[in-house]
């Protein structure tokens, strides 16, 4: 009898202490490494024109995002700097941006977008560069919602995905003209 009383407080024990352990989420670190890529043929690159602007932050994601929902990282802790000059190297690829990032893994819900670049906002003017929103978060699997644009005198280039990724491993989200590498790497 004492043993099942010693096993019932153990487990009320457990599971008030239960809630303290899950509030300390996992911490990623996001890099992305955007390019221009040539086409096979040597033509011009393919662009859409009529696509439209990405989608507008709603007050709450600009409330998450004001409110640190991640941290940029300077450019002496990024993971793919070997990558990023492979692509200088290389003629078929022009890269175009290289950011980091460290965020929390939350749900879709409470993880904010990422504006790429960090000061741009899609009420204002497009940049010359790539820009748009990335969004990594966590549900039982990890996940990106990627919408990046790239415009140029032909139009705007969308590279606009939402798929499931691995932590650790490099993920290269395909598109004709402005391909993109990730790595989310948990800390």
């Amino acid at each position: 009898m004492k043993v099942f009383s010693l096993i019932r407080a153990l487990l009320c024990l457990g599971l008030v202490l239960l809630p303290l352990g899950s509030a300390s989420a996992a911490w990623y670190q996001v890099e992305l490494i955007a390019f221009r890529q040539a086409s096979p043929t040597g033509d011009d690159f393919e662009a859409t024109p009529t696509d439209p602007p990405p989608p507008s932050l709603d007050a709450r994601v600009a409330q998450l995002a004001a409110s640190s929902g991640y941290t940029p990282l300077p450019a002496s802790q990024f993971r793919l700097q070997s990558v990023y000059q492979s692509l200088q190297r290389s003629n078929l690829y022009q890269p175009l941006l290289h950011v980091a990032w460290r965020q929390q893994a939350q749900g879709r819900a409470e993880t904010s977008a990422v504006a790429i670049p960090q000061d741009w906002s899609p009420d204002g003017p497009p940049p010359q560069g790539p820009y748009g929103l990335v969004r990594v978060y966590q549900q039982r699997f990890m996940h990106v919602e990627l919408d990046l644009r790239l415009p140029d005198d032909d139009g705007v280039h969308v590279n606009r995905q939402s798929r499931r990724i691995k932590s650790g491993e490099l993920e290269y989200l395909d598109h004709p003209t402005l391909g993109v590498i990730l790595l989310v790497t948990p800390l």
